[in-house]
């Protein structure tokens, strides 16, 4: 049973049950938000880490994607942004616990899930590249490798003989091995899956370890963790469903998308803490990619380079949308123990209102009771509560929710009776902070002994305090207590940030800061009261160098290459790079091309001139037709590596010219027949990972094509459309088409083993529950004959790297007169910034085309305008003296390229 080794293992401190994870048998209540380190400045993350603590937050997920660190086989790097162990080491100052994604699949944000394209074309191996996500040993040879560099790294931030059970002497609460490991192949996942436990247990890591693989895949030993979209109207049903799925193990629960609407975050926190669940909030901080590379799902949300989060923005601010759920934070942390304590075996059915989702739901435990108000009408609404010994109190509820306690223990200060306001902290052992609903009337029972208080109107910036026994009572409305933060045994209101001469800023809509100690007074701090506005900066003098020699196949950079070759093999430090094709045949006919396939952008020229620009799309066709004349020297390619999926079955796809480009023509002699009722047949054979193939039975359903050939050349396969499922050649497992891809490929006479010189039978088996996919591809799917190849023949193909110009072969030249809006060749831009500037600053290139920008000789991010022409400027600020390097693929007129404020 999953969670069995969390409870018997002799050598970890950290133990679970079904409420929580223990540490020294002291439980922990997960409050997490995944900080990835890779996507902040190193400066950054102890601002990050303090202000997540103080928003309530007890711990943070943060992912060791295998790319960023090993970019080339057996080169590791964990200096400066890579540095792990700083990392850890920030988290475990601030007193926060850390959940670690270690892969070697660790998913979204990062192209490939983190999985190193040079996977793909390790030679070493006699039998070709490795199986990735599987239990081949060629690719657990590979991983050994890479996590053994991990492991040393973060063993001694376990907790440890003389731990006190706090994150301050051992942070690492646990590990993920693989992410979304979401398939039903059963041998296969507990081969490679238990292959990965062990792996983590001999490298001498001992925490708990877990897993999110949706359920598809029960592991001894680890606990599954399940992930949801936060809107989805079966969440707390889902969550409460965990306990009898998984009834030894904490239910905790990723929220997915938050950032897509962080006003709902409030009530979906609320929701997972009713339904006994510990949440983790998936997108919770704002980041950018410059030291990896976005997934195709995250381009397609938000573009090449940012990746917006649900609670702290770009600067690290708290975002105003979010403030509603800085109470329900506080109050899961503050009394986090009495939450772990709450038994879901107690649990009792609750019902749901099918109009509002409103939900009213009791649980109780050893340390108390509680009643949560879950969802809710936008307005306050009266109801009675009814207490167990018959008493009764009207509570206000309203959107997000709120909470009642009962029977609660105040860390031995006093007992909570009861109360009809949602009680969210308990500070320097003294200050009861609570919260409700504008102008009503907040009853609280507190050692025997009750008092009635009128909760502020709704235009009040200041609490209501009030002495009670040994406690005072602060009494806030749902906006101050939004605005509500702890400081050394103090309650302060309305502070948005401190800045860097110590002053703090005001939340939005306030004019002042308030601190509220111990003894209940209320001193105003000293507050700045506007933040400065920060100048558009636009007066920028420009120098730029074209790439005419790159374009004509005449630059001394060229290098030749034996045969096809990929941009990770050639040059995987940059995303543009150069190839050169000669020795072509002389032809006025429109040739029909196969460009090689992958996530990438591919320009054109021919003898210098552009011919053809083509954009990635999953839809795009994959014949083209150009036409490159009778006197065509070279042909020059210019290609933008861009990223792979973060899910699935082709996270990592080779890019650059690193196939044939092909010359097609079209085979016609093909017999097509469907039939719809015949054995299935097993997909894992073909591959032994396929995303959400539940039993490894495919679809009754066959699509046949019956062709004749009996000469040598080879031929490509062009499904045309996007489908999943499984290719036999003549009875023999030959390939996989995954969804979300058109991918051709190619059988020949001299490698296909399968392939008759003469009649041959081609059939496609969809993946079961795929079948809606193949609709059209009777008239979709194509045979092409390869006549021929460009470039290969003559070993005329070479490479040329896309570098800053660095006076040797290329020089910067004033930028001077009025430009062409483009010049539609390749171009770099550079300029000198005037003076210092800082607050959230990046560069806005709405006006230019698409290409990649560095910093003082560092990739700042690439960038694309017709989808997001913001790139930031590390921790949002830039000095005077600082130089900026812009390649634009369209060479655009950098006029009116600015630097401004915004955050995201």
């Amino acid at each position: 049973m999953s969670g069995e080794y969390c409870r018997r293992s002799p050598l970890s401190l950290i133990s679970c049950d079904a409420r929580a994870l223990t540490v020294r048998n002291k439980p922990v209540s997960i409050l997490a938000s995944r900080v990835e380190y890779l996507l902040l400045e190193p400066v950054d993350w102890v601002s990050r880490l303090r202000t997540l603590k103080s928003l309530g937050f007890t711990a943070v997920q943060t992912s060791v994607p295998w790319s960023a660190h090993e970019a080339h086989p057996g080169q590791f790097d964990f200096e400066g942004p890579r540095d792990l162990s700083a990392f850890l080491q920030a988290a475990q100052e601030v007193g926060l616990w850390v959940l670690l994604r270690m892969g070697p699949n660790v998913g979204e944000p990062f192209s490939g899930g983190g999985l190193p394209d040079w996977l793909l074309e390790d030679v070493s191996e006699k039998s070709g590249p490795p199986s990735v996500r599987s239990n081949d040993p060629a690719f657990l040879s590979r991983l050994n490798k890479w996590w053994s560099e991990i492991s040393h790294r973060v063993r001694d931030f376990q907790q440890g003989k003389s731990s006190d059970g706090t994150p301050h002497t051992g942070p690492l609460l646990s590990v993920q091995i693989e992410h979304e490991w979401n398939c039903g192949n059963a041998v296969q996942g507990d081969a490679y899956l238990g292959e990965l436990l062990r792996m983590v247990r001999e490298f001498g890591i001992d925490v708990p370890v877990s897993t999110a693989n949706g359920f598809w895949h029960d592991l001894d030993g680890t606990l599954e963790t399940w992930r949801s979209e936060f809107d989805a109207p079966d969440l707390f049903a889902n969550i409460r469903q965990l306990h009898s799925v998984q009834p030894e193990a904490p239910k905790i629960v990723t929220l997915l998308s938050t950032a897509d609407d962080p006003a709902r975050l409030a009530e979906t926190l609320l929701k997972v803490i009713a339904a006994g669940g510990m949440p983790v909030i998936d997108d919770a901080v704002s980041g950018r990619h410059r030291y990896s590379t976005a997934s195709m799902q995250s381009k397609s949300r938000h573009g090449d380079h940012r990746v917006p989060g649900s609670v702290l923005d770009s600067e690290g601010m708290v975002i105003d949308e979010t403030r509603g759920a800085i109470p329900i934070l506080r109050f899961a942390s503050a009394f986090g123990r009495m939450l772990c304590e709450l038994d879901p075996k107690l649990d009792s059915p609750v019902v749901q209102s099918s109009t509002t989702g409103h939900l009213m739901v009791p649980r109780r435990g050893q340390s108390g009771e509680i009643l949560l108000n879950v969802g809710g009408p936008s307005r306050p609404e009266s109801s009675e509560f009814i207490l167990t010994d018959g008493r009764s109190f009207t509570t206000q509820t309203m959107s997000p929710g709120n909470w009642s306690l009962m029977g609660v223990d105040l860390f031995g200060k006093g007992r909570l009776d009861h109360t009809n306001v949602s009680v969210i902290d308990f500070v320097g052992e003294r200050l009861l902070v609570a919260m409700g609903a504008p102008g009503s009337i907040a009853q609280f029972g507190i050692n025997g002994s009750d008092i009635e208080m009128t909760v502020p109107d709704e235009k009040a910036t200041a609490p209501l305090i009030a002495e009670h026994g040994e406690l005072l009572i602060i009494l806030c409305t749902p906006a101050i207590a939004g605005t509500l933060q702890v400081e050394s045994g103090a309650v302060i209101i309305g502070s948005r940030c401190i800045d860097s001469s110590g002053m703090h800023v005001p939340t939005k809509g306030r004019k002042n800061v308030l601190r509220i100690t111990s003894d209940g007074m209320i001193h105003e701090l000293q507050c700045r009261k506007t933040r400065p506005k920060t100048k558009k900066t636009t007066d920028l003098s420009w120098s730029h160098s074209t790439m005419n020699q790159e374009v004509s196949g005449d630059s001394p950079r060229y290098a030749s290459l034996k045969q096809e070759d990929s941009m990770n093999r050639c040059d995987s430090s940059s995303r543009f790079g150069w190839y050169r094709l000669g020795g072509l045949q002389s032809t006025s006919k429109t040739l029909k091309l196969h460009l090689p396939q992958g996530p990438q952008n591919m320009d054109i020229f021919r003898d210098g001139v552009p011919l053809e620009s083509i954009r990635y799309d999953i839809d795009s066709d994959s014949i083209h037709s150009l036409k490159i004349g009778s006197s065509c020297e070279h042909l020059t390619v210019l290609v933008q590596s861009l990223g792979g999926s973060s899910i699935g079955n082709s996270q990592i796809e080779s890019t650059g010219v690193h196939e044939p480009i092909d010359i097609l023509e079209k085979f016609d002699d093909i017999k097509f027949v469907f039939e719809p009722d015949l054995a299935p047949i097993n997909p894992f054979d073909a591959d032994p990972f396929i995303l959400e193939c539940h039993d490894g039975v495919s679809s009754p359903n066959a699509y046949s094509w019956t062709f004749t050939h009996r000469r040598k050349k080879s031929l490509r396969i062009v499904p045309g459309i996007s489908i999943s499922g499984t290719w036999l050649l003549n009875d023999q497992p030959l390939t996989r088409s995954e969804s979300g891809t058109r991918r051709t490929f190619v059988v020949s006479p001299a490698e296909t083993e399968s392939f008759n010189a003469g009649k041959n039978v081609l059939v496609f088996r969809p993946d079961s529950g795929k079948e809606f996919l193949c609709e059209g591809l009777g008239k979709s799917f194509g045979i092409w004959e390869i006549t021929d190849t460009l470039g290969t023949k003559s070993k005329s193909l070479a490479f040329a790297t896309n570098r800053i110009p660095d006076d040797v072969l290329h020089s910067y030249t004033p930028l001077e007169g009025s430009p062409k809006s483009k010049t539609s060749t390749p171009t770099w831009f550079q300029t000198t910034i005037p003076t210092d500037s800082k607050g959230g600053l990046v560069i806005d290139l709405s006006t230019m085309s698409r290409g990649v920008v560095h910093l003082n000789g560092d990739v700042l991010g690439t960038y694309d305008s017709s989808d997001d022409g913001l790139v930031c400027l590390p921790g949002g600020r830039i000095a005077s003296g600082d130089v900026l390097d812009i390649f634009d693929v369209e060479g655009s007129n950098p006029a009116k390229v600015s630097i401004i404020k915004q955050s995201f």
